[in-house]
């Protein structure tokens, strides 16, 4: 059985996509990395979702991790001038993400 998190993890993914292209056009590996760490999310969710005890807890570890990644993608681009905002909705969601995620692997 999917995690919530799962489905807001998708929903970080569908309204990064505007932001990853914006970022594509100054700097493609910057876009591809967030593109990539941003992916991967969900993906580590389902995967955990079937495996159990510490292999289920490094799967979500690592799904922090890229959130994280993700996130800090974002700071870049924002730094770089790659951007002018990140939605606040979707900064709360990708902070949702990660601190649902570390709560489970507590």
């Amino acid at each position: 059985m999917l995690l919530n998190v799962y489905w807001v993890a998708l929903e970080v993914v569908r309204e990064l996509r505007p932001v990853i292209e914006q970022i594509g056009r100054h700097n493609r590996n910057l876009a591809d990395q967030l593109d990539r760490s941003s992916v991967s999310v969900p993906l580590a969710i389902a995967e955990g979702s079937s495996a159990r005890g510490k292999i289920r807890n490094a799967v979500y570890q690592r799904g922090i991790c890229e959130m994280r990644e993700a996130r800090s993608c974002c700071d870049v681009a924002l730094a770089c001038g790659y951007v002018a905002s990140i939605s606040p909705v979707t900064s709360s969601k990708i902070d949702h993400v990660i601190g649902a995620l570390v709560k489970i692997v507590r």
